[in-house]
């Protein structure tokens, strides 16, 4: 009888592979791709004491570190933040500038200011009002307020708003509050000023448990959203300028302000000490980044540029659904380094200083296989909104169907009263309401 032989053991034959490390110089591109443009001043400011090194300055006194902070990082204003938003509004001429007046005359609570101008004799004019900038603007009253209602709902909601009421009542909407938080605003801000919540509950017929959540949701609003815009607000210094050339769009790199480094010198020759060596393969880094740095820019805004061409021909509200791994497959490179090339940059246009990363916008899958932009979704809501019948506005269920039956979007009914909010509109239900607006 023949024994059965035991298997042998497995042995295990393989390469060991050693998990890669980026070295130090990858490190330091992939910061400098990531860096602002004012950050950027800053590092090659830290560099001049490198003999290889030379600097080109675009203007006098950029020697200091704190000099170049003060010089070329321009703080933002909210009048600019909230200008740069308008593009997404869809407004008539007139209506986009009587926008721009409200966005322009902010006190620094961020309230719209229409007290009396000074005038040249001295005294002080009579207070503004709606009707007064509406028939300046050649509008309606209604069209006017519609106006300063979008205004309101910009980022940061609330902004715009003539007092504590209506600041708190765009926010409300915005964020979706319901409706016992938007009637407690109306009706019943001074009960929660003197914290008198059960006055409040008796009133509306409702538990006092759901007022006491409802109040704690008004305690978390901003009451003057004006005053995160100061001076620690956030710089927003253009790399980049796109400016029309004929029916095309050039992209050039912004230069002023920052300097121009270049290798000065030779490299060591053989009878160099071992620093001067460490000096010169430094220096030759710090060109080689900033010269890549400066050309990925410029090819990344092309791109852009191709990609979302009827946004800088008709507007912000033209734009279409780009990933950055669609950029990143034409420039071949990573997905990552794309997010760091757009990381704290912005770039200069006819509609105003806008962040790279705004041009990456996600698409709304639709029926037939293609995608929007849920900018389009917003304002297809919006007019479906405008000419709705007042007296029975459409549901969150209506506004679906509509959006299924026109654009084809493939969207739950959650998802459209997101879009919906997210375009500053109430609720049927509150669109239904008649809130007084003072006049």
């Amino acid at each position: 009888m023949m024994g059965i032989r035991p298997a042998a053991p497995r042995v295990s034959v393989g390469i060991k592979v050693k998990p890669h490390r980026p070295t130090q110089a990858l490190i330091e591109r992939s910061e400098f791709f990531e860096m602002s443009r004012a950050a950027l001043a800053v590092k090659l400011n830290e560099e001049r004491a490198n003999p290889f090194l030379s600097f080109e300055d675009r203007r006098p006194g950029l020697h200091d570190g704190a000099a170049i902070q003060d010089q070329i990082a321009r703080t933002r204003t909210l009048s600019e933040v909230l200008e740069a938003q308008l593009g997404e509004l869809i407004l008539s001429s007139r209506e986009r500038e009587l926008a721009r007046f409200f966005v322009y005359n902010l006190d620094e609570r961020g309230y719209l200011d229409l007290c009396g101008r000074r005038l040249p004799d001295g005294s002080t004019g009579p207070d503004l009002t709606i009707p007064d900038l509406a028939k300046g603007a050649g509008i309606t009253v209604a069209a006017a307020r519609r106006v300063l209602g979008l205004v309101q709902r910009l980022d940061p909601p609330g902004a715009g708003a003539r007092d504590l009421r209506e600041c708190l009542y765009a926010q409300a909407q915005v964020l979706g509050l319901g409706e016992l938080a938007i009637q407690i605003i109306v009706d019943h801000l001074p009960d929660v000023e003197r914290d008198d919540l059960p006055a409040i509950a008796r009133a509306l017929g409702v538990d006092l448990a759901d007022v006491t959540t409802a109040v704690g949701k008004l305690r978390q609003l901003d009451p003057e959203p004006g005053r995160a815009y100061g001076p620690a607000a956030e710089a927003a210094l253009p790399d980049l300028f796109v400016a029309r050339v004929g029916d095309s769009f050039a992209v050039s790199h912004k230069d002023d302000g920052a300097p121009r480094v270049t290798l000065r010198g030779l490299p060591p020759g053989s009878g160099a000490s071992p620093r001067q060596r460490v000096q010169y393969e430094r220096a030759r880094q710090m060109v080689t980044f900033f010269e890549e740095r400066r050309r990925r820019l410029v090819q990344l805004m092309e791109h852009i540029v191709d990609s979302q061409h009827e946004v800088f021909a008709r507007g912000p509200e033209h734009g279409r659904p780009l990933g950055m791994r669609e950029i990143a497959a034409r420039m071949r490179l990573d997905e990552s380094t794309i997010s760091r090339l757009t990381s704290n940059k912005f770039v200069a246009t006819s509609f105003g200083v806008v962040e790279l990363k705004t041009f990456f916008k996600p698409g709304v899958p639709c029926a037939d296989g293609q995608a929007i932009t849920p900018e389009r979704v917003k304002m297809r809501i919006r007019r479906l909104v405008d000419a709705e019948d007042k007296t029975s506005p459409l549901s969150d269920p209506q506004l679906h169907a509509r959006l299924q039956a026109e654009l084809g979007v493939l969207l739950t009914r959650r998802a459209i009263t997101k879009y919906r909010r997210a375009a500053g509109i109430g609720a049927a239900s509150e669109r239904r309401r008649r809130i007084g607006v003072n006049a």
